[in-house]
């Protein structure tokens, strides 16, 4: 075998380091821009919400900080790009940053690229939908900016195309729903119950009872439009220049698993002497929804019973505001009446009692017995 000089050997080892260092530098580059990428937006999605499983399905961030962390993800993931265009993750997490960022129609190249890539993933089909109809409102009218809703069919039919690659159903829009409707984030929840509307055309069809009143207080609460649907299913009351509300008309604005009480549940109902009071056995809210058909103030009055042990403290709430504070300090079993006064706006209303100290005292279970809450126009 031939021998060649040690300068030969060494020129050769040191030509063959260079042509693999030339051929692995790009691919550590690229990595290296990846892992950063990842990095930064993984922790800005830890710090932005740990219930949403999506980008695309929430509201774009706002916090600043968090807004420059998630644009130098996106750069980092870029640079990685330069050196693998078709790198699939990174089109995915830019698409989700873009989301972030108030951006969904950039946002829906980087998806529709993913799920190209990887159609066997279902998170690609659920992003790009939530990112379709985000774009959709982006480009729509105020109204529709503001709660974030899509109004265009095709683009809605488009979402659900993308959607039913997952098997997603209306219902697996209720557990979100519930969650930020328990947070008092009562704009997304009026946006989930609005997607599982979705596969429920026309009208409401199977939506559990609590799910629409909860999708109605939301509305109320968050002064957003009424959707007309709502108001042929929801119990409420009308009116105009007087009405008495009784007890028996109450339902729990609140849920209460251990006493089998879901909101919507009604109160529990009892005749004593000639009188039906309702009976809350457990603290929160109650309520009616009220169609006022004018604006203007109106009296109100509510009328209860003094109960052992005193006492027993209630509050009259518009729209969860304040009108009425019923303290029931007599513990006779007598009737007291309360009153108060609100201008109330046409259109739909909450009226609640709110029940503030139920306790055990002595060994006795303190209760709240109402009779009704009654409304009168005021003159001007």
């Amino acid at each position: 075998m031939r021998r060649y000089p040690r300068w030969v050997l060494l020129a050769i080892g040191l030509i063959a380091i260079g042509a693999l260092s030339g051929w692995g530098a790009p691919r550590a580059r690229h990595r290296l821009h990846l892992a950063r990428g990842g990095q930064l937006y993984q922790s800005a999605w830890q710090a932005i919400d740990e219930q949403h499983v999506l980008a695309c399905e929430r509201a774009p961030v706002t916090d600043e900080d968090l807004r420059a962390q998630l644009s130098a993800a996106r750069q980092e993931l870029e640079k990685g790009l330069a050196y693998d265009p078709q790198d699939a993750h990174a089109h995915l997490l830019i698409g989700r940053i873009q989301c972030l960022l108030g951006e969904p129609q950039q946002a829906l190249e980087a998806l529709q690229f993913y799920v190209q890539q990887r159609p066997e993933n279902p998170m690609g089909y659920l992003e790009l939908g939530f990112a379709r109809l985000a774009a959709c409102a982006q480009e729509a009218t105020t109204a529709a900016q503001e709660t974030r809703l899509c109004s265009d069919a095709q683009i809605i039919q488009e979402a659900q195309a993308d959607w039913q690659e997952f098997h997603l159903r209306s219902k697996d829009f209720f557990p979100q729903a519930r969650y930020t409707f328990e947070k008092k984030d009562y704009s997304s929840t009026l946006i989930n119950y609005q997607r599982a509307l979705m596969f429920r055309a026309p009208g409401l069809g199977k939506f559990p009872f609590p799910d629409i009143y909860r999708w109605a207080i939301a509305a109320v609460l968050s002064r957003s439009a009424f959707p007309t649907f709502i108001l042929e299913t929801l119990p409420s009351v009308k009116l105009t220049n007087s009405k008495t509300i009784p007890a028996a008309q109450f339902r729990w604005l609140r849920t209460i698993p251990e006493a089998q009480i879901d909101i919507s549940t009604p109160v529990v109902k009892k005749k004593i002497g000639d009188a039906k009071y309702g009976i809350l056995y457990h603290g929160g809210r109650v309520g009616v929804f009220l169609r006022a058909q004018q604006s203007g103030w109106y009296l109100l009055k509510f009328k209860a019973l003094n109960t052992a042990p005193p006492p027993v403290i209630a509050r009259v709430e518009l729209d969860t505001r304040p009108v009425i504070e019923a303290e029931l300090a007599r513990g006779d079993q007598s009737q007291q009446t309360f009153t108060g006064r609100a201008y109330l706006t046409e259109g739909i209303h909450l009226l609640s009692v709110n029940y503030l100290n139920d306790q055990m005292v002595n060994g006795v279970d303190r209760n709240l017995f109402f009779l009704f809450v009654r409304l009168e126009r005021a003159a001007e």
